[in-house]
């Protein structure tokens, strides 16, 4: 066990060295800095623990990932975003965002659900993934309700109506990998739509897969399918050494014209550039967990992570 505790100066064990009786818990300790977080990613590695625990760092095996070019919303679904896309009579007055509450969307994915005695998702989580939004490596797609076609919710007048977050993920984005990390939902479907949304930008830009981290009926619903630690390992590196995109130019492609596509219908936000270094678990209230753990209603939720309790 000694060789698995990490100080805040010592690297972290490899990804496929287990501590002896834990399946896929590698380290215990160190920090949750933005340098440490990079370095954990890089190597296949999460940080998932609760409140009164040392930081426990994570390389489950099996590994369950989506391959985005293999994603293929259900029926249901399709339907759903095309009547979301061309604003069909009935359709709800959804739209989505990129990056535009991100800390917002932590905090929903955080609130709790019935049969969860806590989260994972505590105040240093959540002002760890804020650092790393910051220095554009963590982003967020947020689900709106009642927010007029083509107006950003921060172009709203204060006299006039604010939309409600009702859904919305969040996850890592380093080179051209994407890393899952929770997402809620309010109402049915909504968080689907924003996974459908993630996996047609992701494709768009050069992401060929998306770490899930846990296996769940959920996720597997959504395109999920288990590959092992040692061949997700392999896929992330070449993945990792790439250029990651212009999440700014991300944004501009929320819009599509062309409902064929199952698209919902989305509208960029203009904000303030990241610096950039050079280098779903949905919850309910409804919160869903996936692309990884989750805390909050469920549209069919159910929390990507296990031990401690649930990652969700």
């Amino acid at each position: 066990m000694i060789r698995h505790w990490v100080d805040p100066d010592t690297p972290l064990p490899p990804a496929d060295q287990d501590v002896p009786g834990h399946p896929g818990l590698i380290a215990l300790g160190a920090d949750l800095g933005p340098h440490r977080l990079v370095e954990a990613y890089s190597h296949g590695l999460f940080p998932w623990y609760t409140s009164g625990q040392p930081v426990l760092w994570w390389s489950p095996d099996p590994r369950m990932v989506v391959f985005t070019g293999e994603f293929s919303p259900a029926r249901t679904l399709r339907r759903l975003l095309r009547q979301l896309h061309g604003r069909a009579p009935g359709a709800p007055a959804w739209h989505i965002t990129l990056d535009t509450a991100f800390t917002r969307v932590m905090q929903a994915c955080a609130e709790p659900r019935p049969g969860q005695e806590g989260t994972w998702i505590t105040p240093a989580i959540i002002a760890a993934y804020t650092g790393l939004h910051a220095l554009g490596l963590a982003h967020s797609l947020e689900v709106w309700e009642a927010a007029p076609t083509g107006t950003a919710p921060a172009a709203f007048d204060d006299d006039a109506p604010r939309p409600q977050l009702i859904a919305g993920l969040y996850g890592v984005s380093l080179g051209r990998m994407f890393f899952g990390e929770s997402m809620f939902t309010r109402r049915p479907n909504a968080s689907k739509c924003a996974f459908a949304t993630l996996m047609h930008l992701l494709v768009q830009h050069g992401f060929p897969m998306v770490d899930c981290q846990q296996s769940t009926r959920h996720l597997g619903s959504l395109g999920g399918r288990d590959i092992s630690r040692a061949e997700f390992l392999a896929r992330i590196q070449p993945l990792l050494r790439q250029p990651g995109p212009d999440w700014h130019a991300v944004a501009r492609d929320l819009h599509w014209p062309d409902p064929s596509s199952g698209s919902v219908t989305a509208t960029a936000t203009q904000h303030p550039p990241h610096p950039r270094p050079e280098t779903f678990r949905e919850t309910g209230n409804g919160q869903e967990t996936g692309p990884g753990p989750s805390a909050g209603q469920t549209d069919d939720a159910t929390p990507v992570s296990a031990s401690p309790g649930h990652r969700a």
